[in-house]
């Protein structure tokens, strides 16, 4: 996309307020993106190894549990014990062994090894099966159409995404839309040369030409800026957590053995990929990552109900696997925990600042910052998720953010009304009432705020944090690159 070179500093743009240059805003963005992308990174290692030193050995002990029983009844070789006492002995020479050995490290390599192994070759198959399901297995998920020839408006927006294209430097993206009720708009696919920009039908009425264009340019800049490949990594990495979570539960959970049957039809065993699989996967996925999965482990070591012959031979099956149910819930909630306290945050503040440098972009390539100020206005009110895409919400431009804000204003509002709803009453009377239509007014918002967010990317992989920055802010930040708020 067009740049200016660094060493040539853009002029100050006089005015009544201090402004800043769309230049500095994407290099102080693009650089503050960098610096979280490798936390993240770093924080995802960290979390694999250490899930690996937990989970690893519980799977040789279950293994060495497994081949000692068989012994009994069967003329196992010696050769098989080797590598598990090896394995062990890594072990603990990588646990307790004298800092300053070279040993150490060595057996650390070998204790890390099988799981760093199984999580690289599950993150290719999935990384290779996103790249070849392409644009059009999301563009089957959203539901999205072609553009209708007669409709003047929707060749407007074709036109729109060809100026903004040759602006940026990049190849025209293909423009689809979506009918629904919600007004929103995003960009989807594998790099920018098979960019394909998704409207919502709605956001063609509601925004004119120059509105409409603001929008477009965002999303063009944000293929241009690399979001595209960086979404496809986001989702590959969350997936591959999922797999190797799901590993763990499988000898213990007919559900998992199911999901795991379904993820290797789909992805490992098909030469071509479906477009009809991305969302099916990302969603079966998405379920053995909650952390209600653990349940079934709780029922799998619960003998006590079991009845006559089967109470035994469920007892037995328990003490088989009780270090493999111990130690791979302990990393699934070592996982889980650091998505909700490390992972989750830190990648929700990445993620906005991707959008803030797609909001400078979008400022470089129109340079109407008043555009896309009045879209963003206009968004949060009418704007929202739509329901086909909610797995793909940090690539649109506006998320369940925009329904959040909607939500919590009707509910101050509502808040301010009881004061006076029960005037009338007596003052005991009139707390009481207050009091539980306060509580029914809670308990409603909390339902439609959950609704609003359920399905999403952020609520499927326990991210508690928004992925979009709030309109308001990012209102402002275009008010201080020249918009008039």
């Amino acid at each position: 996309m067009t740049s200016t070179p660094e060493t040539l500093a853009p002029p100050s743009i006089p005015g009544p307020v201090e402004r800043v240059p769309f230049f500095e805003a994407q290099r102080r963005h693009r650089r503050g993106s960098l610096v979280l992308t490798a936390l993240c990174a770093l924080t995802v290692l960290a979390m694999g190894g250490a899930a690996a030193v937990l989970a690893t050995p519980a799977v040789v002990v279950t293994l060495a549990i497994a081949l000692g029983a068989a012994r009994l009844v069967l003329p196992l070789p010696q050769a098989l014990w080797a590598p598990i006492e090896g394995y062990m002995d890594a072990y603990g020479i990588a646990l307790a062994g004298e800092p300053g050995e070279m040993g150490r490290l060595a057996a650390a390599v070998v204790v890390l090894a099988p799981g760093v192994v199984v999580a690289l070759v599950v993150w290719l198959a999935l990384w290779r099966w996103l790249l070849a399901s392409g644009v059009d297995g999301m563009v089957h998920a959203l539901g999205a159409r072609e553009l209708r020839p007669g409709d003047l408006e929707e060749r407007q927006l074709a036109n729109v995404a060809s100026e903004v294209a040759v602006a940026c430097g990049v190849r025209a993206p293909r423009v689809l839309l979506v009918d629904g009720a919600a007004a929103n708009a995003g960009v989807i696919g594998t790099s920018p040369d098979d960019a394909t920009v998704v409207v919502a039908r709605r956001l063609l009425d509601e925004l004119d030409r120059a509105e409409t264009q603001a929008v477009v340019a965002h999303l063009v800049g944000s293929a241009a800026n690399g979001d595209l490949r960086g979404s496809l990594l986001l989702v590959s990495v969350f997936q591959t957590m999922s797999v190797v979570l799901t590993l763990l539960d499988a000898p213990m959970s007919a559900p998992a053995r199911a999901a795991l049957r379904e993820v290797w039809t789909k992805v490992w065993r098909r030469r071509a990929a479906d477009p009809a699989d991305v969302e099916r996967v990302a969603r079966v996925l998405a379920e053995r990552f909650d952390a209600g999965t653990m349940d079934e482990v709780t029922r799998f070591l619960d003998f006590e109900s079991a009845r006559g012959i089967r109470r035994p031979l469920k007892l037995a099956r328990a003490m088989l696997f009780l270090p493999l149910a111990l130690f791979g819930t302990l990393a699934k909630v070592l996982v889980l925990l650091t998505v909700l306290f490390v992972l989750g945050p830190l990648l929700a503040l990445a993620l906005r600042s991707r959008r803030y440098l797609a909001d400078a972009t979008a400022v470089e390539l129109t340079r109407n910052p008043d555009a896309l100020a009045r879209a963003l206005t206009d968004l949060a009110a009418r704007g929202g998720v739509i329901d086909a895409g909610r797995w793909l919400e940090h690539l649109f431009i506006v998320g369940p953010e925009a329904v959040s804000a909607r939500l919590a204003a009707a509910h101050a509002q509502a808040l301010q009304q009881l004061a006076t709803a029960h005037a009338e009453a007596p003052l005991f009377e009139r707390a009481l009432r207050t009091w539980e239509d306060a509580a029914r007014l809670a308990r409603e918002h909390g339902e439609r705020h959950e609704k609003a967010h359920a399905g999403g990317f952020a609520r499927r992989h326990g991210i508690v944090v928004a992925l979009h920055p709030t309109l308001e802010r990012r209102i402002a930040r275009l008010a201080a690159l020249g918009a008039r708020r």
